[in-house]
Formats: C-alpha cells, structure tokens, sequence
C-alpha cells in the first residue's frame, strides 16, 4: 500500500467515520465531516437523505454536538434503541436565550430512548428545549422521562417549546414545573400528530396539559393517559391555548384550581374529542373543557366532575361557557357536584350558544338525586338519554356515530377503536 493511502486511511480512522448501509455514520464523534451520498456539494447531516446516525455508543457526543451552532442544523436518526444511565444526563438540544433554536431533523425510527434525566432551575427543557418552525421530530419513544425544572417553565418529556412538528411520538414519565408543562410538549406553537404521554404531569404550576401545556397550534390524532395536577389551566391533554385539538382524547384523572378540564383547561377549538377521567377542582371546571370561549362541537365526557366547597361553574361537559359555543357533544358522567352554577352539560353559560346537546338521564346531582334544571338540548342540561337510549347508535348525536368516529352498539364512540360503556351505563336501563 502506498503512502497516500496509509494516509487516507488514517485521515478516516481519526475521524471516526465508518460507513453503515450506504451511509456515513461519525461514531463517536460526531463533530467530523463526511460527503453526502447523492447530494453532491452537501456534507453528512445536512439533507434528510444522508443523516447523522445515532446510536447508544455515540449517544452523548450526539447531545454535545447538537447543541453547536453546526449541530442544531443538521438532520439525524436514531439507529438502535438507546439506554441513558445516571441522574441529569441530559442537555436540552435548542435553546431560547439566547436564540438558537434547533431546526434539523431527528428521526427516531422507530426506536426507543430510555431513562432521560433533567434536574434544573432553568426553563425550556426537555430533549429538545426549543424546536424551530423547520423542524421535524419523528417517531421516537422516550421511555422513563424525568424532567423536573422546579418553579420554571416550558417543560415536556420531548420538548419545552414547540414551533416545528412533532409526530408519532409518544412519551411516559414524569414532567414537573411551573408555567407551561406538558407530558410531551410545554408550549406548542406548531403541530403535535400521532402522538401520546403517559405518566404525571404538573404539580403547583399553571398552564399544564397530559400532552401539550399550552397550545396556539395544532393537536391532531393524539391522546394522553397521564395524571395532571395543578392551579390554573389543567387540562388532560392541553392545559390552555387559542389552538385546536381535534380527534384526540384523555384518561387520566384531572385536579387545580381554576379553569380545570379533563381534555382541556381553557379552549379555544376542540372538535371530534373526548375524555374519561375524573375532573376536581374550585372554579371553572368541566368533564371536558373548563373554561370555553371558543368552539366545542362533537365531543364527549364521561368523568365524574367534582367542585368544592366554595366553587361555581361546574358542568358534567364545560364548566363555563363564556360567548363560546357547545354542539353536538354529550356528558355521560356519574356525577357532577358543586354547591353553585352545577349544570348537566354547562355549569355557567354566558352569551354562549349551547345547541343539540344530550347527557346521560341518569347523572347524579351532587345532592345524590337526578333532578336538573333546563333539560333540553339548546340548554346547560343538555336532552336526557336513558341508559337503554345510549346502548343504541340513536343515542348518540348523528355526529358521534359517524366518521371519524369509530362507531358499535353496546360501545361508546372511540377515534380508530371503541370504548367500553361505563358500567352504570351497561348495567342500567
């Protein structure tokens, strides 16, 4: 062998490159530079085509140079699952102040990142920390998130501020902290698709959603199991946000203080959604929506909503509906409790439109009867449905029954699959 090849060759080795299915991979630095096959002109990472790949050896220099001026441009995907170890091992990737956000690609295949960890007092945490309008971030599992930034804000399991797209990706964990906390994501300017939390959420903080904080973008075809906590705009999915939320849903138990849902704390457009858990708070709080002064139209709710001592505005669907619009929705719930303005549907309704709305016959009052005032579909009572109604599709509104709802007798409407009918339903008449 020559002496310009011996040189080539250890030019290559220093650079730590090696090449992996027809592309140039930098393990484990991933500050070198390659070609870009196909690309001519272009160096690796930058075109979705020949990205950086990722994987558990070079997990931590991914971090370190994604974080660079270089880095937080370029597009990457994660080759193989991933397993962090250790407490604070992670550096948020894009940051607010000063402004850098990331605006590449991560592309996580398919594939899972374990036991992420951030303990801090500073605010935009998450994976990414801020995430730019051109970015992409794709179906990517984050498994054991911890993330906790005290009494700061803008924090989620993948991102504390979202400007870009996020889809198909799904986190579980726990996420606490001030201002704006979500499961996956704490603000949310851009769009959340396809994706899914699990875990808790929140704390003593306001703003704070199972999915998404605070929402002035798009939630599409997502869903969160997560227990939510906190004081004002606690929703299980969003907690607040002019944006829309559409055929999306949440399980998990809700409790704050002021404008507290069970989807959604305070809305702006929520469509084609529903909700299960059970809903506590002291004002403004809602099977669904808390506070509404925008639209809610086909939805439903089936959690017990509960309000204490010195509440008002508690509804079985909104809580309070303040020039904002209810249709073609339903409340199912056990019980919904609260000493004043405690509706079937809507708790307080204020210059609002209520239209074609129905709950169940059978809902409890908190004084354990099934009395209720304005019991017709264009008022806060919403048209009773009896427990035999409800078993039947003519139960339902025409627009929960149809797609995108998916729809069986003996179920309740669900998005791609149906859920089980509560059993105070099932076994009532």
């Amino acid at each position: 062998m020559d002496s310009r090849k011996l040189w080539m060759l250890g030019m290559l080795l220093v650079m730590g490159m090696a090449c992996e299915g027809g592309r140039i991979t930098l393990a484990p630095s991933l500050g070198a530079q390659g070609p870009c096959p196909n690309h001519e002109n272009l160096q690796l990472g930058q075109h979705k085509d020949c990205p950086i790949l990722v994987s558990q050896s070079n997990i931590l220099d991914f971090n370190t140079y994604a974080n660079t001026e270089q880095g937080l441009t370029r597009h990457y995907r994660l080759v193989e699952d991933v397993v962090l170890s250790g407490s604070n091992n992670w550096k948020a990737i894009g940051r607010h102040r000063p402004y850098a956000p990331f605006t590449g690609s991560f592309d996580g295949d398919g594939h899972t990142l374990r036991n992420l960890s951030i303990e801090t007092d500073d605010s935009y945490q998450g994976m990414f920390g801020y995430i730019g309008a051109d970015a992409v971030i794709e179906k990517l599992t984050l498994e054991n998130v911890n993330v906790n930034v005290n009494d700061d804000n803008f924090a989620g399991g993948l991102a504390g501020y979202n400007k870009g797209t996020v889809q198909h990706c799904h986190a579980t964990g726990n996420v606490n902290g001030g201002w704006f906390v979500g499961g996956l994501v704490g603000h949310n300017a851009g769009t959340v698709q396809h994706s899914h939390s699990a875990g808790s959420v929140g704390v003593n903080g306001d703003y704070i959603g199972g999915l998404v904080g605070d929402n002035y973008g798009m939630v599409d075809n997502s869903h969160s199991n997560s227990s939510v906590s906190g004081k004002q705009n606690v929703g299980g999915l969003v907690g607040s946000g002019p944006g829309t939320v559409q055929n999306s849903y949440a399980t998990g138990d809700v409790s704050g203080n002021i404008s507290v849902g069970g989807l959604v704390g305070s809305s702006g457009v929520v469509q084609n959604s529903y909700a299960t858990g059970n809903v506590s708070g002291n004002s403004f709080v809602g099977g669904l929506v808390g506070h509404n002064d925008g639209t809610v139209q086909s939805c439903y709710a089936t959690g017990s909503v509960t309000g204490s001592d010195r509440t008002n505005s508690i509804g079985g669907l909104v809580g309070y509906n303040f020039e904002g619009t209810v249709q073609n929705s339903m409340t199912l719930g056990f019980r919904v409790s609260g000493p004043i303005s405690v509706g079937r549907v809507v708790g307080m309704n204020v210059r609002g439109t209520l239209v074609n709305n129905f709950a169940f016959a059978g809902m409890l009052h908190g004084e354990g009867n099934t009395h209720w005032e304005y019991t017709v579909a264009n008022d806060i009572g919403g048209e009773g449905r009896t427990a035999e109604q409800l078993k039947t599709r003519g139960g339902f509104p025409a627009e929960l029954s149809s797609p995108p709802w998916t729809y069986e007798e003996g179920c309740l409407p669900g998005l791609g699959h149906t859920v089980p009918m509560p059993d105070y339903i099932a076994n009532g008449k």
